[in-house]
């Protein structure tokens, strides 16, 4: 029993090589690995738009753009595609009381808290397998 514990602490305690935890795996990159079957997998995150601010025909160029993306990519190809909807924290601009331009900025942050805005972080992974010859 005392060298199950000792074998624990040794594995926990100290820092070890990725590729002893995972020897399937080969790194390239800070979003990239390289798999067993030769494949190369990659994660991107980004801030983008909130779809439902989008006016209809946004939304359509944004749609034929991303359908577009993924017949270059081929039946080779894989995503996942994961968003994060937060509200977001507050009215961006800061306040300005004098005259038209404190009128005018007063009903769009008036306007602002009654909608509400949301920020998006998007994170999208992509999966290519090695063609086969």
């Amino acid at each position: 029993m005392l060298n199950r514990l000792r074998q624990r602490r040794a594995f926990l305690g100290g820092s070890r090589p990725f590729s002893d935890l995972i020897p399937w795996l080969i790194r390239l990159g800070p979003r990239h690995v390289l798999l067993k079957d030769g494949s190369v997998a990659s994660v991107m995150e980004f801030q983008g738009l909130d779809v439902e601010a989008l006016s209809p025909e946004q939304f359509d160029r944004e749609t034929a753009r991303l359908e577009h993306a993924f017949k270059l990519a081929g039946e080779s190809s894989a995503f996942w595609w994961l968003v994060d909807r937060r509200p977001d924290g507050g009215y961006p601009l800061p306040a300005r009381t004098e005259g038209p331009a404190g009128v005018v900025d007063e009903l769009y942050r008036k306007q602002w808290q009654f909608r509400g805005a949301y920020r998006n972080r998007h994170h999208l992974c992509f999966l290519t397998r090695p063609r086969s010859r």
